[in-house]
């Protein structure tokens, strides 16, 4: 009997024994796990399951020590919200789980780390950096003295960019001109501890800025007026970019409001928008600019350029002064066909000139035509467009010019205003002491050189302005001519014949009654004399 009352009792005990084996071995922390890794100051779930009774306490171990006591009590359902402090960065930490009623109902979590994970801030996904230009390389979480940084594009293979950087958290790359597209990645990678690593999003890289002209690609390169120009350009974010014309550092004229990009970040090449050049435009200094829609401080410019028109208008000339009633040759080049349309326009540019009249509906493209001016006809800024009779798209304008009536004064403008207003009212004193009749004569001469005028002194060395009317030629030779005698001095063998030229009187001449002759270089028989004027 005692045999069997022992063999019960020690089955019971070995019962007992085995559940509370059971119960322990069942006991866990579940999380954090092995591995895991706790930012400090964000929070943390803590997860345990096995316990008895209603409260448990928690605790932060590192290596055999406890750091501190997390929670003193809390209620024992299996889980708790920790914010995770700010201790070393380390990779051994590990937590307790106790029960406050049953010292022996413990178990410890896996070990995990606390640390800030390693974080590349920049690039960031939406930064588009350009090809050949530096930017900073950022990061933070690194342990160790020295990071290794590469990049790549796509699925290609990383590319080193810097094997051995100081882990400061920043690293400054200037971009491989090369470079271009999207989906780059750059990854920065602990040297002592290659587990740490870290890629960032992707980014793009797009080509420098440039704006270029088909047939224009060297400064200051003539373009022609009417034909058809395609304008270049890369590296401008967004869908649409603004083409604008610029003279000098002054706007000229919208070309293209909004033309297609074709968001060009994406791909190695230029896009381009067709311009038409119109014939309007003559000069110097253009440049086209570009301008990103989406990104308006992303601009930039094409060389400089010039804008010449192939059909030329050659006669009359910048600053002719023309008198009504007279016969001017208006000459032109570069037109085909067989006719063209002559018309006399008026404007101080070519961008607000305004009709005035026919001059030939249709004549023949001889390149040269005589036009009898109206009477009228008097003011600046005249011009004559000569156009194509098949196509009013093919045209040219002369360069500005003046309409005048012969009794008009030109007053001297190389010498100062006092001395101008003197001889001003000396030749009117002049004119006005003659009879009425002669001074009709004097101011309706047809052909006639009007200045020097009668009995005027002319100072050695002084400079004035010889005028003239009424010759119908292009060119003229100027001389003065000695009172009784056959001597003569060659003023200009050739200068236009634009009714004035500027001389300087020579020092070494003196006397009285000389005169000034004008004749027509092609014809020697168009002659004008001045009337006898004194040099002293």
């Amino acid at each position: 009997m005692k045999r069997i009352i022992f063999c019960v009792i020690t089955s019971y005990v070995l019962v007992i024994m085995f559940l509370i084996q059971a119960t322990a071995s069942e006991r866990s922390v579940t999380s954090p796990a092995k591995g895991d890794i706790c930012p400090p100051g964000r929070s943390q779930n803590i997860n345990w399951t096995g316990y008895e009774g209603p409260v448990v306490r928690i605790e932060l171990w590192q290596s055999d020590s406890r750091l501190e006591i997390i929670e003193e009590a809390t209620h024992n359902d299996g889980t708790y919200s920790w914010i995770v402090p700010d201790r070393n960065p380390a990779h051994d930490y590990y937590l307790m789980v106790v029960s406050t009623s049953d010292s022996n109902q413990y178990a410890f979590s896996e070990k995990f780390s606390i640390f800030n994970p390693q974080k590349i801030a920049s690039p960031a996904g939406s930064d588009i950096w350009s090809a050949g230009g530096s930017y900073d390389i950022t990061w933070s979480g690194f342990t160790g003295s020295a990071v290794k940084i590469e990049m790549k594009k796509g699925e290609s293979r990383y590319l080193t960019l810097k094997g051995t950087a100081n882990n400061i958290g920043k690293y400054r790359w200037r971009i491989n001109p090369s470079f271009f597209g999207r989906k780059y990645i750059v990854r920065v990678t602990s040297v002592s501890d290659p587990s740490q690593t870290a890629e960032s999003e992707q980014f793009r890289i797009i080509q420098p800025r440039k704006v270029t002209l088909t047939g224009a690609s060297k400064k200051d390169s003539e373009i022609y007026v009417g034909g058809i120009i395609w304008i270049g350009w890369q590296g401008f974010i967004g869908t649409s970019v603004k083409i604008d014309l610029y003279q000098d550092s002054k706007f000229y004229e919208t070309i293209t409001r909004r033309a297609s990009n074709d968001d060009p970040q994406y791909q190695n090449e230029k896009y381009s928008s067709r311009w038409e050049v119109p014939r309007t435009i003559l000069g110097s200094n253009f440049h086209v600019r570009i301008t990103s829609y989406a990104e308006p401080s992303q601009i930039a410019d094409s060389e400089t350029f010039r804008l010449v028109s192939l059909q030329k208008v050659n006669s009359p000339k910048k600053g002719d002064r023309l008198e009504v009633n007279s016969t001017q040759t208006i000459k032109w080049d570069g037109f085909m066909g067989s006719n063209v349309k002559i018309d006399l326009y008026k404007g101080a540019s070519l961008k607000n000139v305004k009709y005035k009249s026919h001059i030939k509906v249709s004549a023949f493209n001889k390149g040269i035509c005589e036009w009898k001016i109206p009477d009228s006809l008097t003011g600046s800024d005249f011009r004559i467009k000569v156009i194509n009779d098949k196509n009013s798209n093919v045209f040219a304008y002369s360069e500005s010019f003046s309409i005048i009536r012969p009794m008009e004064v030109e007053l001297l403008h190389t010498q100062p205003q006092a001395t101008q207003q003197t001889q001003y009212q000396a030749d009117k004193k002049e004119i006005e002491r003659k009879p009425a009749i002669l001074q009709k004569l004097e101011i309706e001469s047809p052909i006639k050189v009007t200045r020097p005028r009668r009995g005027i002194n002319w100072k050695p060395g002084s400079s004035y302005r010889i005028v003239w009317k009424g010759l119908t030629c292009s060119k003229v030779k100027i001389e003065l001519l000695f009172h009784g005698t056959s001597r003569k001095i060659v003023v200009v063998r050739s200068t236009a014949n634009d009714g004035s030229y500027a001389w300087k009187v020579l020092t070494n001449i003196s006397g009285s009654d000389f005169r000034i002759k004008v004749t027509c270089l092609t014809d020697s028989t168009k002659v004008a004399f001045s009337d006898p004027f004194n040099i002293r």
